[in-house]
């Protein structure tokens, strides 16, 4: 069966095979026992480009007084390709037909049939197992490795960007490992958290270097952000306070400090039209913190929300935009994904980067926020890969800061 697999894959377009066929042959090693639809997918993929794409042409690059043309994979003309799709396919699918008239192949396949699809939509997050793209799987497993590739990363850049998804367990994990490794502490002095007004920017450098703080001040630090209720899983308040364990018995001078990422509002006496004032420099604000710590010649932990953090989106004026735009590649963007993990991947240098950022991130946002063609190294620099993706609840809010959080979002809608 993988014979015909890899005939199937060697009758694509050449540009095809270049591109996909290797991922394609580690798929069906890995799912033996989804092989059935996947030759199935083969047949219809076959078919697909050799009759129904169209005819693709890259553009001439000058070079120097001549003209230098790269290589293309043009198929030849319509009835030709139509043809060469068509044969190998039409003859697999009668070896495919005959076999399923013998009732015991029927059931299998039938059985096998939706459960391949479910481990073809799983694959787009698990890396591959087999030799042929042992690049894209993740080369860590536990925690402690996780943290030294982010240690490593602080030593070839000067910021590390952790995109998280609000109020998951495992960002949590990740962030929390990362500042309590000795090593962190000893090269980055600035970390910018999104889930912190810079309103409360006084309450929380004293909370952090380990001062008093009512619990009724502290919790304000986290309320007040300009996305009202986003911020109240317990995993902000305690990062926030492994900061304030770490800087324990530190000088000032080798303290961490939290500078907060959320614009600082004064909700009690904000306007519709000043809370529209302070939406707008959503990234803007953090970007200048970020700015504010490179000018002195330090290294920062950027925490924020994931969509502020993917490059090449179709959202304007992002913060890792806006970073990139004034440093070059000084910040490394770091995602993560769900799959067979716990693994680190840096995207340039693993098979992973290769696929489709669509297919990965921007998981529950209705549209694509991506162009088809941007592939995850575009999008980020690397990705961390975990097996669970466990949001931790907020504790309920009562009536008072229910009614609060209803106020604030009704002036952030203009009314």
């Amino acid at each position: 069966m993988r014979s015909l697999y890899r005939l199937l894959l060697r009758l694509h377009p050449a540009g095809f095979r270049d591109r996909f066929s290797s991922e394609m042959l580690a798929i069906f090693d890995q799912f033996a026992e989804g092989r059935r639809w996947l030759l199935a997918e083969a047949m219809v993929s076959l078919m697909r480009q050799w009759v129904l794409r169209p005819r693709r042409q890259e553009a001439a690059a000058a070079s120097g007084p001549g003209l230098a043309l790269t290589a293309v994979d043009v198929p030849g003309s319509f009835p030709l390709a139509f043809l060469r799709g068509l044969a190998p396919a039409l003859v697999l699918l009668l070896i495919m037909a005959a076999a399923l008239r013998q009732p015991k192949t029927a059931s299998l396949f039938d059985a096998y049939f939706e459960k391949a699809r479910t481990l073809v939509q799983t694959h787009r997050a698990e890396p591959a197992e087999s030799s042929e793209s042992a690049a894209a799987r993740p080369p860590m497993t536990r925690a402690d490795d996780i943290t030294q590739a982010l240690l490593a990363a602080f030593g070839r850049h000067d910021v590390v960007a952790l995109g998280e998804w609000h109020s998951t367990k495992e960002d949590s994990d990740i962030r929390i490992n990362l500042i309590r490794a000795p090593a962190f502490a000893a090269s980055v002095r600035s970390v910018v958290f999104e889930c912190a007004s810079a309103f409360h920017q006084e309450t929380l450098d004293r909370f952090t270097a380990g001062g008093d703080v009512p619990e009724r001040e502290l919790r304000n630090v986290w309320r007040d952000v300009m996305t009202p209720g986003a911020c109240m899983a317990p995993v902000y308040e305690q990062f926030l306070r492994q900061v304030r364990s770490i800087n324990r018995g530190r000088g000032p001078e080798q303290r961490v400090r939290v500078l907060a990422g959320s614009p600082p509002i004064d909700w009690n006496r904000a306007s519709a039209d000043e809370v529209r004032g302070f939406v707008s420099h959503l990234d803007s604000f953090p970007a200048e913190l970020v700015s504010g710590v490179l000018a002195r010649g330090e290294k920062a932990l950027i925490v924020f929300g994931a969509g502020h953090l993917w490059r090449h989106t179709k959202l304007d004026a992002t913060l890792i935009a806006r970073l990139d735009q004034k440093f070059a590649r000084r910040v490394y963007t770091v995602h993560r994904i769900h799959g067979a993990g716990p693994g680190f991947a840096p995207l340039d240098s693993s098979s992973l980067g290769k696929l489709p950022a669509n297919a990965y991130l921007g998981r529950g946002i209705p549209f694509p926020l991506f162009a088809s063609s941007t592939t995850l190294a575009q999008a980020a620099d690397a990705v961390i890969v975990t097996k669970e993706d466990t949001v931790v609840d907020p504790p309920k809010a009562d009536a008072a800061w229910a009614a609060e959080i209803e106020r604030r979002l009704k002036l952030r809608r203009g009314k």
